[in-house]
């Protein structure tokens, strides 16, 4: 079917590798959770039309990134025209909390629009044994950010979570950045241009594990 798509918004996924982006991604492509287990090559890249509350429709162009160091300089040339910024990391795993502050920074040093909407993910709150992240420490971080009007935090499992759920996140994620423009806080026109660059298509399954 045909969408006629007001507005096209250019989202990116960060975070550490194994923190569960790609899992969460494709999900939103199926009825039913797609445990993935293969680490991203570079960047992936699928889209997503959704419908606001007042009817109006909005096309997600979405970047899965990779998490691994050897594929951060590569990952830069996808922060242009970004709206919305998904960034993971892993309850259980405290490195992936502690390299949060990398990846802030390299949302304040590389997306252009200060008022580009950020989620902070917190996932695998399945394995609430193993969490090796208090709400205290959580707290402490958001506490050291500057630009709180435009950053929400969420503990998820995304290997518990349906796709409906995960679909309501990009939804939640494209009304707040719709808000931004109706507000004339995001310049629409400089951010829905979309950068012609090479990317790697998705497959529909890949091995089972819920990691990335």
């Amino acid at each position: 079917m045909n969408i006629n798509n007001k507005y096209t918004f250019k989202i990116i996924l960060l975070g550490d590798t194994n923190s569960g982006k790609t899992s969460f991604t494709h999900s939103i492509m199926s009825e039913r959770l797609l445990d993935v287990n293969n680490p991203t090559i570079g960047v992936e890249f699928m889209s997503h039309n959704i419908e606001l509350e007042d009817k109006t429709n909005v096309k997600l162009m979405i970047w899965d990134t990779a998490g691994q160091e050897r594929y951060r300089t590569i990952t830069k040339i996808y922060y242009k025209n970004i709206v919305g910024v998904f960034l993971f990391f892993d309850l259980t795993s405290r490195t992936s909390f502690i390299n949060l502050k990398y990846w802030y920074n390299e949302i304040k040093n590389n997306v252009e629009d200060s008022n580009g909407i950020v989620f902070i993910i917190g996932n695998k709150l399945d394995l609430i044994s193993n969490r090796a992240v208090t709400n205290e420490d959580i707290l402490g971080f958001l506490e050291e950010l500057d630009d709180k009007n435009t950053i929400k935090y969420k503990e998820i499992s995304v290997k518990t979570s349906s796709s409906t759920d995960i679909r309501e996140l990009f939804k939640e994620m494209a009304e707040e950045v719709y808000l931004k423009i109706k507000e004339n806080k995001i310049n629409l026109k400089e951010n829905i241009e979309i950068v012609n660059i090479n990317y790697t298509e998705p497959t529909s399954q890949k091995n089972k594990c819920c990691s990335k």
